[in-house]
């Protein structure tokens, strides 16, 4: 089984494509709204089906990065336990997390806390200056570290 984990409008434009390749070819999957951008549904409703998974309440006005982190890392581990089901027989083999938001490395290094395999999409684009752009630098090259598949943008 692979999870599909997205929460902004970049995300879901990039993984949109991959997600009706999935469906056609009969691909097991599920998809996790991580919640960075609240109001994706109500603007693209009509565009991509409702995900199997959402965080709740994950942001805030003026939070700090750690504490965006931290809520993530709280709700993740309910998702996975609820992929991997032993009743219906599933097991989460991969998560794929895409670009370099705060969401997709955090996702990542939770996944990989899982001992379950990422799967990088848009895995390129070095600046190679961790101050610049910040923190996106980083979490690049942190998702990179964890991936163990790496794909390019397009």
């Amino acid at each position: 089984m692979i999870l599909i984990a997205y929460g902004t409008r970049p995300e879901i434009i990039k993984f949109f494509p991959l997600i009706k390749a999935f469906e056609e070819n009969n691909i097991q999957f599920v998809t996790l709204f991580t919640g960075q951008h609240p109001d994706l549904y109500k603007d693209m409703k009509n565009l991509i089906p409702e995900p199997n998974y959402c965080l709740h309440n994950i942001m805030e006005t003026g939070q700090t990065l750690n504490n965006l982190s931290s809520k993530i890392l709280k709700q993740i581990d309910n998702v996975f336990d609820s992929v991997n089901d032993s009743v219906n027989n599933t097991k989460l083999e991969y998560v794929m997390v895409q670009g370099d938001t705060t969401t997709s490395v955090i996702v990542a290094m939770a996944t990989f806390y899982r001992n379950i395999k990422v799967i990088h999409l848009e895995a390129g684009l070095r600046t190679h200056n961790k101050q610049s752009p910040y923190p996106e630098e980083v979490n690049r090259q942190l998702i990179s570290r964890i991936a163990e598949i790496h794909l390019c943008p397009t």
